[in-house]
Parts: structure tokens; C-alpha cells; sequence
């Protein structure tokens, strides 16, 4: 695939992209290897298929920046170069928890925080609509995350776009309610 997108038009995948109409490579320069390994038992396996992947693709393109799909089941030592990624889904609670969560970690690693949002009352029950404690809730690990931007690398909110009344979580934040309502 990454050939596709970066690949001269001398190889396979970028001839093919160059007959689709597309003769530039893409600027990529992140790939992340899976999505949430940790869940559904597979993060066992995760170490050893990362580094699978990680190898191959780190040989081909050493300019891409590789992230993993979970902090947890990591190959060790840790390939140097690579990004962490973290998921969080939570309560108001939980969430104010995590304001300190990277204090203390290692930075040589930098850390992405691909998905994240107040979806949950503190007893554990969706949170329906949105309210204004999760979006303070939702600030507070915030600010964590941009008091440590020397390790956080990226951030992004989980559920910025979503189809109204088809979703499995709720927009947590007010605002961002007004902006999915407002008929553009």
C-alpha cells in the first residue's frame, strides 16, 4: 500500500497510481500498524506481528514514522523511532484521572492520542446528549496532554463527525454539538 501512495512511478503500485491520474506521490509520512491490538485478545500476538510489519516497512521507507496501535504487547526493547498510540474512552472521572498520565513517561518514545472522549457517567452509564461536564472533563485531559507537547505529539477528538442518531457514542462536547446541528 505504502508503495501506492509514496512509490516512484517506476514501481507496480506507483504506475498504478499515475494511470488513476494521480502521477505525484503523496506526502505521507506516518503509518500506524493495526488499530486497538489490545482489544478482542489480540494483543498477545501484537509484538510479534508489529515487528513483522515495522521491519518491512522501515526497510523499504525509513522516512515514515511508524506508530503503534496500542502502548501495551510491544516488542522489547522498543524499535527506536517508533510513536505510541492510546485510545481513551471514558468517564468524566477517568478522564480527570489522565491528566497527569504522561508526567512520567519515557520520552524517547513520542505519543500519539488518536481517539479520545467522554462517552461515560462516572457509574459506567453513556453519557446520552451533551453536557458541560464532559467537555470539562474532556479540557482537563487536555490540558495534560499540551503541558507535555514535548512527548504528545498529535491529539484528535474521536467523535468530531459523526451521522446524528447513528452512533455508538454521543459528541460529548457542547459546541460541538451546535456545529453538527447548524444546516450548512
Amino acid at each position: 500500500m505504502a508503495q501506492y501512495i509514496i512509490g516512484d512511478t517506476s514501481t507496480t503500485y506507483g504506475a498504478l497510481r499515475a494511470s488513476q491520474g494521480f502521477p505525484d506521490p503523496w506526502p505521507l509520512t506516518y503509518v500506524e500498524i493495526g488499530n486497538e491490538d489490545h482489544l478482542h485478545k489480540g494483543g498477545p500476538t501484537y509484538a510479534e506481528r508489529f515487528t513483522a510489519f515495522h521491519d518491512a516497512i522501515n526497510s523499504t521507507y525509513p522516512q515514515l514514522t511508524i506508530v503503534t496501535s496500542t502502548p501495551l504487547y510491544l516488542p522489547d526493547p522498543k524499535p527506536a523511532g517508533i510513536w505510541l498510540d492510546w485510545h481513551l474512552y471514558a468517564s468524566m472521572g477517568y478522564m480527570v484521572e489522565q491528566f497527569d498520565k504522561f508526567d512520567n513517561v519515557d520520552r524517547a518514545f513520542p505519543w500519539v492520542v488518536t481517539e479520545y472522549a467522554c462517552t461515560k457517567w462516572n457509574n459506567g452509564t453513556k453519557v446520552p446528549y451533551p453536557i458541560m461536564q464532559s467537555s470539562v472533563a474532556e479540557a482537563v485531559f487536555m490540558i495534560g496532554m499540551e503541558r507535555n507537547s514535548d512527548v504528545v505529539k498529535m491529539t484528535a477528538y474521536a467523535p468530531l463527525l459523526q451521522l446524528e442518531n447513528y452512533t455508538q457514542w454521543s459528541v460529548s462536547s457542547p459546541i460541538l454539538l451546535c456545529l453538527s446541528r447548524r444546516k450548512i
